[in-house]
């Protein structure tokens, strides 16, 4: 059986649930495999109720004694059920979202299985005081479902999952394609000239990690996938190199700085100790014979766009075209702004390219014939400038902000445009250089790693919404702007959380009726959302009302506070780069919290965020919980990525220096081994090139 087939094959998964899982990017068996465990929960002990504390997720049996549904108000109800362990009684609940004049009974399932007499295991959040126990339900099991259809006890797999998929019915589902298809694996790093010792074979590790016999086998199989995956990666980066190293350019560029000097005045201001260091190690790649490979990092408000704009001067200066590429169209056009800012008085021709306009006269064709001609010396668009009419006269280097944004297939595509450009890659997620080196294997990496002096730092604070948007209103009493984002742009029948939407309509009436307040979402067409900001940025609206889609370099300086609703919902890199929307202007500025009933993971991002606003120390906290990450992809989610899933940097030192060295080995052997040639073109099909993208 193929890892390729398709999901729908497996038992459990049906069309209803085909089209859920694809929003976790699963479509195939292999796919549904490599969707890893993020943690584990130790169910492997029944605890007595006597046994139970507060504040912890806790395993438990009890007979049912008695079980009766209550309306609770605003739209909820209630499920309550008195369970016995044999000597003390706890109590047991369930919320859920109230229709009277639904079809069906929402609580059907659990007043079958809380009958009086029956037994039940129970899972969920407790909360005790002193002979008092109540369990809030997380999952829940009849006693009598056999050991065949158990899936509550042991050591239980928590996996990210999406909308409409309960954790209890994805391990089934997980459960049935281990059993059918894990043997189907290919052992590629068996193939690997060395292999680190007390590592399982491929076909365990998956089986393993997803249902480990103990917490030992779990690391056991993390360990040896982590191998497997950074050996795959490790031998892509290396053949990359390859290729890109025999690569020249047809002319190296020369310092000239006859545009450079007036650049340096215009911006009125020096160039950090970092900054210069990150300019020089630019410089020298773009006046050596090799095209540029270089990833600039660093952290919010730290100056990357300062110093790519060096670099992009330096192409011009050198009668080259330079080419800056954003990942959206609000982001472009600041860019544009800026650029336009600083180049001011040097005959420089910027030209402003998206999807939608073109930043001077004419047409879009106009635009194109500007860059193709050569017209145009700087060009700043969005993936537009990826679309196949599109070509540069004279391309000497090509600078991709945000480049986590953009897939390998449209780094690559871009790339194409102009084989022999220098390549820049901007990113604001803050690494140290170490792991930059380890993650980027065939990049050189720059890293800025201080802030302009003066900076204020930005103060995080946790807070009630009524606090929040009481906060809010003093801030706007002082002529500042506020931000407040939110996690979704509707309002949602199966989610308890307040929409973009929903409230920039109460707000707009109900708290802030004495203010202009806007909205802003991913769904607005790109003239509106461009509209709202510059109307923000303006003066012309005071409060914005957004979802993530500002999350990108948006830069007002008027805005001093930024309030995320919600905000256990979001991942530690999200909440830090929202943070990094204020806290540029010369003002105190303020980022608030809030969170209505954060989950143990949730709480502890939000401290992190409470105790440090350095970026790399959130970086640092970021992968020890959640390990790397995926690096770089051909898409958002899939087995067509280049990604590493299980690795931690931090722990696996040795195994990925023996994976390094054994892939270097490997990329020199003509041809490769079978197992690993068929995992690169898995994931790469046939442009083994790809990572050459960046």
């Amino acid at each position: 059986m193929s890892l390729e087939t398709s999901v729908r094959f497996v038992k459990g998964v049906g069309p209803g649930v085909a089209g859920k899982l694809a929003r976790l990017g699963i479509s195939t068996v292999g796919d549904l495999l490599e969707h890893y465990p993020v943690s584990y929960q130790d169910r492997t002990k029944i605890l007595a109720f006597s046994e139970l504390a507060d504040g912890i997720d806790a395993f438990a049996r009890g007979k049912v004694i008695s079980a009766v549904v209550s309306p609770a108000g605003f739209g909820l109800a209630v499920f309550k059920s008195t369970i016995s362990d044999g000597k003390d009684v706890a109590r047991v609940t369930a919320w859920r979202k109230f229709n009277p004049w639904a079809r069906y009974d929402i609580f059907a399932a659990l007043k079958r299985d809380f009958e009086r007499g029956k037994e039940v295991f129970v899972w969920g959040r407790v909360r005790k005081s002193g002979q008092d126990v109540e369990i809030t339900l997380k999952e829940y099991e009849p006693a009598d479902a056999g050991e065949s259809g158990r899936v509550t006890g042991g050591i239980i797999p928590v996996y990210p999952l999406t909308e409409g998929i309960k954790p209890a019915g994805f391990r089934k589902i997980m459960k049935a394609a281990v059993d059918g298809y894990a043997a189907s694996a290919a052992d590629f790093a068996a193939a690997s000239p060395v292999v680190p010792d007390g590592l399982a074979p491929r076909r365990r590790a998956i089986a393993e990690i997803h249902f480990p016999p103990d917490f030992e086998a779990a690391e056991r199989a993390r360990r040896s996938l982590a191998f497997g995956e950074y050996l795959i990666f490790q031998t892509a980066m290396a053949v990359a190199r390859g290729v890109a190293d025999s690569r020249r350019k047809p002319r190296p560029l020369e310092i000239r700085r006859n545009l450079l000097t007036g650049f340096k005045a215009n911006l009125g201001f020096e160039f950090t100790r970092a900054q210069k260091k990150a300019i020089n190690e630019i410089f020298r790649d773009m006046t050596s014979a090799r095209p540029m490979r270089r990833i600039l990092i660093g952290d919010v408000g730290s100056g990357k766009t300062a110093a790519a704009m060096a670099s992009m001067l330096l192409s011009v200066e050198n009668s080259r075209q330079a080419v800056l590429v954003a990942p959206t169209e609000i982001l472009a056009r600041q860019h544009f702004e800026t650029v336009s800012k600083f180049t001011a008085g040097l005959g420089v021709k910027v030209e402003l390219v998206t999807g939608a306009t073109s930043s001077r006269a004419g047409s879009k064709t106009a635009a194109r014939r500007r860059m193709s001609s050569g017209e145009a010396d700087i060009i700043i668009g969005t993936h537009a400038l990826m679309e196949d009419p599109v070509a540069f006269a004279d391309a000497g280097v090509i600078v991709i902000d945000e480049q986590h944004k953009f897939g390998v297939s449209q780094r690559l595509k871009l790339r194409l445009k102009a084989p022999c450009a220098d390549i820049l890659l901007m990113s604001a997620t803050p690494i140290p250089r170490s792991l930059a080196i380890v993650m980027y294997g065939d990049l050189d990496v720059s890293v800025i790693d201080e802030l302009p002096p003066g900076r204020i730092p930005v103060k995080t604070m946790m807070m009630t919404d009524s606090e929040a948007c009481g906060f809010a209103a003093k801030e706007l009493a002082g002529g500042n702007k506020v931000f407040i984002v939110y996690p979704i742009i509707d309002p949602s029948e199966n989610l308890f959380i307040r929409s973009a939407k929903a409230e920039a309509e109460r707000l707009s009436k109900e708290v802030f009726a004495d203010y202009k307040v806007g909205l802003l979402h991913g769904r607005m067409k790109s003239a509106d959302k461009a509209a709202v900001m510059e109307a923000f940025r303006s003066g012309a609206l005071d409060v914005l009302i957004s979802t993530v889609v500002i999350e990108v370099g948006i830069d007002v300086p008027s805005a001093t506070l930024l309030i995320v609703e919600h905000a256990d919902r979001y991942g530690l890199a999200a909440l830090h780069q929202l943070r990094g929307r204020v806290g540029r202007g010369d003002r105190q500025s303020y980022c608030v919290l809030v969170a209505d009933s954060p989950t143990d993971e949730g709480t502890v991002r939000l401290r992190v965020l409470l105790e440090t606003s350095d970026g790399f120390e959130v970086s640092r906290a970021d992968m020890r919980m959640r390990g790397a990450g995926r690096i770089i992809g051909t898409e958002q989610h899939g087995r067509g990525e280049l990604d590493l899933r299980v690795v931690d940097f931090e722990k696996d030192k040795e195994i990925l220096e023996t994976a390094k060295k054994a892939a270097a080995l490997m990329s020199r052997v003509t041809p490769l081994p079978p197992a690993v040639k068929a995992e690169l073109a898995l994931r790469y099909g046939d442009n083994i090139m790809m990572p050459q993208a960046g």
